[in-house]
């Protein structure tokens, strides 16, 4: 069937570069990355099935992300086990679970909201059943309905509805389609055009549906007959395969209260292990934002594996890699659990351009210290306060004196100014013409602080900025 219409029908949203990626920053103090991987709460929450009454006869399934309270937490409902008979007994089940996703330490909450019509219930109490009785002309996505709560706490059932381009192309149609809600305690189904749904709702799309949506934009979107063997293979990729959801593909983000199902693209070579861009899906809108990578940035896998393998070999293993910016840099954040019994054991933060390289990773066991020694290594001094953007100064002036270090680094002070400047080669906006610069030049651009509140400490500059007149031939 040909793909182009499906492709087509994908809301994007292209970038040549990946500067405005919806990619977390971490600065420190409170913005501390999603460290409870979806094994190891799924564990906890288990663990904590005894907090209400018959418990034996319920079980735990499906768990989500979403935003409640602008906070990222897991929710996952209880739902019954055994079969019909306990059903019958029972007719309801007792409530839900929610964790803070941030927080290592966080337990699991039970929150008491018995609810009746559920996925696992049994006749017209059963929740898929009742939203496919609205979902005329679609079919639902999903193995099930997945839960999300509003911010007072009542639980509602979501299920995308997706409908194929035609009677004989059966792929997707990714622009045109519904969201229906049921409201667990009174039954009732609304259906909803994507752009009215309500504002408590994070998660609007499968990610199963998405993960299908990112494999064709990767392998059609320039053609059914470029991806095959005929064709020029020009520009395939594929999604990368280390995430939590959509048949390992995806990885949810919180990012500015919204959740996005993230995935690093690849080439379909498997002997390349880089990035080729980043793929960012809204959850709510299915937007798919596309940010192109010009660096040398390892995938997920690979981090993985240099986490399991080099870096930290204790037998734990890497689990939800996220891509962070500590510094201005992309950086994997790797939370590592126990083999056994799934427990957050430490952090591994890896520059995403290091390779693996002496300097360029750091470990620990909390958020905190772990950034603080990353820093240190890295020489990625980072505010917890302000962005560098933000700290950035415009400067000008003329050169007064000025050295080039081992390591190639230009340092530089200007006339009637204390500043020490640093010109660092390996910036990705490094001109080769940088190199010529020298005293008496008249020079402007913008700096940084990245060494605290000194003011004689060293600023480095922000190469895009800098201007030399001298340089200019006429």
């Amino acid at each position: 069937m040909n793909p182009a219409p499906s492709v087509n029908s994908i809301k994007t949203d292209l970038n040549n570069d990946a500067s405005n990626a919806p990619m977390p920053v971490i600065k420190g103090g409170d913005d501390t990355p999603v460290v409870n991987a979806p094994q190891t709460i799924s564990t906890d929450m288990n663990n904590s099935l005894n907090s209400f009454k018959n418990s034996n006869v319920y079980d735990l399934n499906h768990m989500r992300v979403q935003m409640y309270q602008n906070k990222m937490v897991y929710v996952a409902p209880v739902e019954f086990s055994g079969g019909f008979w306990r059903y019958i007994h029972y007719q309801q089940v007792p409530g839900y679970f929610m964790t803070n996703a941030t927080d290592k330490n966080a337990d699991p909450k039970f929150v008491k909201k018995p609810m009746k019509y559920t996925p696992s219930a049994y006749f017209n109490n059963d929740a898929d059943r009742r939203i496919s009785a609205h979902s005329l002309g679609y079919s639902m996505v999903g193995s099930t309905s997945q839960l999300e709560v509003d911010d007072k706490g009542t639980p509602y059932y979501v299920r995308t509805l997706a409908k194929p381009i035609s009677y004989i192309n059966r792929n997707y149609d990714y622009k045109h389609f519904k969201v229906a809600v049921l409201n667990t305690i009174t039954g009732k189904v609304n259906v909803y055009s994507p752009n009215k749904i309500p504002k408590f709702i994070d998660i609007s799309v499968s990610p199963d549906w998405v993960a299908k949506e990112v494999s064709m934009f990767g392998k059609y979107r320039k053609g059914f007959w470029n991806a095959t063997s005929f064709g020029g293979h020009n520009d395939v990729m594929k999604p990368t395969k280390a995430g939590t959801e959509g048949g390992n593909t995806l990885t949810p983000y919180a990012y500015k209260g919204r959740v996005y199902y993230f995935t690093g693209m690849t080439s379909i070579n498997s002997h390349q292990s880089s990035i080729l861009g980043y793929t960012f899906v809204d959850a709510s809108t299915n937007t798919l934002h596309y940010y192109k990578e010009h660096g040398n940035v390892m995938t997920p896998e690979r981090a993985i594996s240099y986490a399991e393998q080099d870096i930290n070999p204790q037998n734990y293993k890497g689990t939800l890699p996220l891509l962070y910016r500590i510094g201005g840099k992309p950086t994997w954040v790797v939370s590592m659990l126990d083999r056994e019994n799934n427990s957050f054991m430490k952090f591994v933060y890896l520059l995403a351009d290091g390779n693996n390289q002496s300097g360029t990773y750091a470990v620990g066991d909390d958020a905190q210290s772990t950034l603080d020694l990353f820093n240190q290594r890295v020489g990625a001094k980072v505010t917890p306060t302000k962005d560098s953007q933000e700290l950035a100064k415009t400067v000008s002036g003329s050169i007064y004196r000025i050295i080039r270090t081992n390591d190639n680094q230009t340092l530089f002070i200007l006339r009637g100014d204390p500043q020490v400047y640093k010109i660092d080669p390996k910036d990705n906006d490094f001109n080769p013409q940088f190199s010529f610069i020298s005293a008496g030049d008249k020079v402007s651009f913008k700096a940084t602080s990245i060494s605290g509140s000194n003011e004689l400490a060293t600023a480095k500059v922000t190469l895009n900025t800098f201007k030399d007149s001298s340089l200019s031939q006429k």
